[in-house]
């Protein structure tokens, strides 16, 4: 029937979006571990897909990949990917022996995310030294989403003039 065929097409949609989201993940992962120095494992490892080139690609590729973390128009998104990536770090970094490319890509994803926050926390100092509550408000949230971050709360209360 027509009701069976909908829900059978939304639960390969979903099975579709959660591929392409795995993929999205892994792309990135690749990123890192390049940026850790680690492509020639990698591209020793070339599966017989020939597909190198679009799960591993080149140096612009990956600096294109990595813009995202520092564009503070996609900060919520960089955050959630972010959060993605680190859940898929400590699965890896929890498996038993770990390759030194992976080791690399999670040390990587490690050192992002505290560039990634650090440059949040500076983002909030800046907008509430300017007094922009929406900035600051904007900021919290990504902060929030990211890692639960109470240390802008406590950041803030610091900055007041009377604990000054």
């Amino acid at each position: 029937t027509a009701v069976r065929l909908g829900e059978r097409l939304d639960t390969v949609n979903a099975q579709r979006q959660r591929a392409l989201d795995a993929a999205e993940l892994l792309r990135y992962f690749c990123a890192f571990a390049r940026r850790a120095g680690m492509d020639e494992s990698f591209s020793s490892n070339q599966g017989a897909s020939g597909d190198d080139a679009a799960t591993h690609g080149n140096t612009e590729e990956t600096d294109k990949q990595m813009a995202l973390f520092t564009d503070p128009a996609r900060a919520d998104e960089a955050a959630r990917l972010l959060t993605r990536l680190q859940a898929l770090a400590t699965d890896v970094s929890d498996g038993d022996g770990s390759r030194s490319e992976d080791r690399g890509a999670v040390e990587e994803i490690r050192r992002e995310c505290e560039r990634f926050e650090q440059r949040l926390v500076e983002r909030f100092q800046a907008a509430s030294q300017d007094g922009d509550e929406d900035a600051m408000h904007r900021t919290a949230e990504i902060l929030e989403a990211f890692n639960g971050n109470a240390n802008v709360a406590r950041m803030y209360v610091m900055s007041l003039p009377m604990f000054q």
